[in-house]
């Protein structure tokens, strides 16, 4: 009878992990990262590529953004005949926005969207960025093509990019390591410009949005609920009625 006992007492435990498994994926929630305030203690920008005497000031705006307060850059060239043609890469990296893939799990893909604008007719180059072991890595997806943004406020949104889609700003030809072993990943986004004349490049970005999706990747379609998806909850229920099945046999049996 204790055998009986202890053999029936795994089952329901036997049940749980199949809803774990079952259902676990399903209901992982991607972590979502983001600023439409841009206060400048919660960024830090570096500058990873630059002409020689240029300089770059980056700092939060209260007004004119889309709406409200928003992040500028100015970036200076000092041009003149001794001056090579030049390039100014920042990279702005937001301090809260870390993710750890060795305790929150591999990443799958990134999502990144955000709104800017050029207020001084030069073309500058925004993308998102996120900083790995030290290595600065830039994503170059199709359709980026916000490398020359008007002098508007214009919405840039870009979904399932891929760590080989990610590029180091070292020209190394490397990617980020979206592994579970991998190092903790802080996101942010980066300006460019080029030039050989002297010239201040101004623009804004707002509403910064970086989502980090993880465990089993969620197939097309409509947006992922944080509930169990029908066919789960179908599969679910078909346990749930089997387990009081096969209860209703045993104490049947027993009587």
């Amino acid at each position: 009878m204790s055998m009986l006992k202890s053999k029936g007492a795994m089952f329901p435990c036997l049940l749980a992990g199949m809803v774990i498994v079952l259902v676990g994926p399903i209901l992982a929630d991607p972590v979502t990262f983001s600023d439409g305030t841009f206060n400048d203690a919660d960024w830090t920008a570096t500058e990873i590529c630059g002409c020689v005497e240029g300089s770059f000031v980056a700092q939060q705006v209260p007004t004119g953004g889309d709406p409200g307060a928003y992040r500028q850059t100015e970036l200076i060239f000092p041009g003149g005949i001794s001056q090579p043609v030049g390039a100014s890469v920042v990279a702005h990296l937001n301090d809260s926005a870390v993710y750890d893939p060795a305790t929150q799990g591999a990443i799958t893909s990134i999502d990144f969207s955000f709104d800017n604008m050029e207020f001084s007719n030069y073309g500058v180059g925004y993308s998102v960025l996120l900083s790995q072991n030290g290595t600065d890595y830039i994503a170059f997806v199709p359709g980026l093509d916000d490398a020359v943004n008007p002098p508007f406020w214009t919405h840039v949104s870009h979904t399932g990019v891929n760590a080989f889609e990610l590029w180091d700003t070292r020209n190394n030809f490397t990617h980020p390591d979206f592994s579970g072993t991998a190092a903790a990943i802080r996101f942010g986004y980066y300006t460019s410009n080029v030039g050989d004349l002297f010239h201040e490049s101004l623009s804004g970005i707002d509403n910064w949005s970086v989502t980090v999706n993880s465990g089993v990747e969620p197939p097309p379609g409509p947006e992922p609920s944080s509930s169990p998806e029908p066919s789960s909850v179908l599969l679910l229920g078909s346990i749930v009625v089997g387990m009081m099945a096969f209860c209703g046999r045993r104490l049947a049996g027993r009587q």
